[in-house]
């Protein structure tokens, strides 16, 4: 195996090493749109063993990706510039239905400590790390230029403005902006929002979230229950 890896990193052209990498997700996956630049920044071997999972119809724009790393259905990512690194045995997920403006960065870990007398990350300092997963719920929207902090939960259909800094984990149907980030608003009022959370929109087909788009239907359907 070691040998394999050698001869593909040394021996191999990168647009033969791209043509295998979006080979082998086509079989894996149905109608995945990633970038040249997205797929030569991928490692074969997170490809192989499924360490990165895409669910079908993303799209992913010179995004770069490292580590744990899965990301549900119809949802898309802009790039460039666009870095989201899953370090220290942490994850990032992103739920369906979810829109990552370019620029945005999210890191699941931190070894550089201001609270020490340099800010080199030395070996034993890791135990003091500051890590913890990404979670981004289903229908969330983050503008260009945000950074996601390790350890953030991201609520379903919340909106993260341009631009922010998220230090603290948002609501679901939150408008959070700034730097730092703080809940700005929120979409809809707590009783649409309840409303919203029990139909989990985003586990439909994509033809009913179509058809079905405005408030229109959730005061319909709330009057039919």
């Amino acid at each position: 195996m070691r040998l394999a890896y050698f001869f593909w990193n040394s021996f191999l052209p990168n647009f033969f090493k791209n043509f295998i990498k979006k080979k082998i997700l086509s079989i894996q996956y149905k109608n995945i749109n990633l970038s040249r630049g997205t797929i030569q920044k991928i490692s074969i071997l997170d490809i192989i063993n499924k360490v990165i999972q895409f669910d079908n119809n993303v799209s992913l724009y010179e995004t770069s990706i490292r580590g744990n790393f899965k990301i549900g259905e119809y949802s898309y990512i802009n790039g460039p510039n666009t870095f989201l690194f899953s370090l220290n045995n942490y994850k990032i997920e992103i739920g369906r239905y979810c829109c990552v403006a370019m620029n945005t960065n999210m890191i699941t870990y931190n070894d550089h400590l201001s609270n020490k007398l340099t800010n080199y990350p030395f070996i034993d300092y890791k135990e003091q790390h500051h890590g913890g997963d990404i979670i981004i719920g289903n229908d969330v929207w983050i503008g260009m230029n945000c950074i996601i902090l390790p350890g953030i939960k991201i609520g379903n259909g919340a909106v993260i403005g341009a631009g922010t800094i998220v230090t603290k984990d948002v609501p679901d149907y939150a408008i959070y902006a700034g730097n730092p980030g703080k809940v700005i608003k929120y979409r809809f009022d707590e009783n649409t929002i309840n409303n919203l959370l029990k139909l989990e929109r985003w586990n439909w087909d994509i033809e009913k979230v179509k058809k079905n788009y405005n408030l229109d239907f959730l005061n319909n359907n709330t009057k039919n229950e």
